[in-house]
């Protein structure tokens, strides 16, 4: 658990030993941490620069950029990493981009500029990123470090109004919103419950979180949720939600209503240090069956069983 000044020293000695400024593949693996626990000392090139390093450091918005390449380092979509990267080393209008490669850039500066971001347009926010090189390079380095660790594999497409967004891939709340097109860079409707109806593209959005902590979470939102194999999930609703209701029988009738719920799951709220934890997209449920009501307990059945990986973490046996 190094603190910054100890994690520029080791830095050093492994530059050292390279004769060059390392990779933070190599640093992660030196010292054998995790990325987060090289971003969350601060930006990358400047604690390569005080590891001794000959680096420039060119931008004005660094600070906040370097936060926001922070929140983006859980990128695993193979589909995401290889976009970026390539929207990162050209130079293409951004009109040119097709919806869906328009949504992806979108996730990305909603995260790094949070709510700065509402001030700018899409265009704007590029050439903002592109004015700070020290930003772009380090964004490259870790979207390098994704590509190369990721064990998330490319998905075929799923329906259009779903998104780009990889089955089993790890995404913020943000980029969950702005790739299903209901986040804009200036639009950004409040979604702070664990549910979302988007009525326009017929979806209903289940942000679920499996270790819920007391100081994190009220008694009326201490949802029982848990895997029960690695096809069927059991999901509780809201407390006030009967089967009578509207919402309720929305989900319970999804299939002849035409609507899509799609399930979004994590472990725990946050990670050490505040840093909010991604989700892990399940992709599209189907109703299997429902108990009560105020809230249902109901059980819906994956469109695509979980890797043995995924498994393995979020079932509640071995996690307990």
């Amino acid at each position: 658990n190094l603190r910054r000044p100890q994690m520029a020293i080791e830095i050093g000695v492994l530059s050292s030993h390279l004769k060059r400024p390392p990779k933070i593949s190599e640093v992660t693996s030196y010292l054998d941490i995790s990325i987060d626990d090289v971003l969350k000392r601060g930006m990358w090139s400047k604690l390569l620069k005080d590891a001794g390093n000959t680096i420039s450091l060119e931008g004005d918005d660094l600070d906040q950029l370097g936060k926001g390449i922070r929140r983006l380092a859980h990128i695993d979509a193979p589909d995401q990493i290889s976009f970026l990267l390539n929207h990162l080393n050209s130079a293409s209008p951004i009109d040119r981009l097709s919806e869906e490669d328009k949504r992806r850039l979108r996730m990305l500066h909603i995260t790094l500029w949070l709510k700065d971001g509402r001030k700018m347009t899409l265009e704007e926010a590029d050439r903002r990123l592109r004015s700070n090189p020290t930003a772009v390079s380090d964004l490259v380095e870790v979207l390098t470090h994704q590509r190369d660790h990721t064990y998330t594999r490319p998905q075929p497409a799923l329906a259009q109004s779903l998104g780009p967004l990889t089955l089993h891939a790890q995404y913020t709340r943000d980029e969950i919103l702005a790739a299903l097109g209901y986040w804009r860079m200036d639009h950004r409707p409040d979604c702070r419950e664990g549910v979302l109806h988007i009525e326009e593209n017929q979806l209903d959005i289940f942000f679920i979180t499996l270790n819920k902590s007391e100081d994190a979470y009220s008694p009326t939102t201490m949802y029982d949720d848990y895997v029960i194999s690695d096809e069927l999930f059991h999901w509780q609703t809201q407390s006030r939600t009967s089967t009578k209701s509207p919402t309720g029988k929305r989900y319970i009738n999804h299939k002849e209503l035409g609507y899509t719920p799609l399930l979004f799951v994590r472990d725990v709220k946050e990670l050490p240090g505040g840093l909010a934890l991604p989700y892990v997209y399940l992709g599209p449920a189907h109703y299997v069956s429902h108990e009560g009501s105020q809230p249902i307990n109901m059980v819906w059945q994956l469109e695509t069983a979980m890797p043995a990986r995924l498994y393995t973490r979020m079932s509640r046996e071995l996690s307990a």
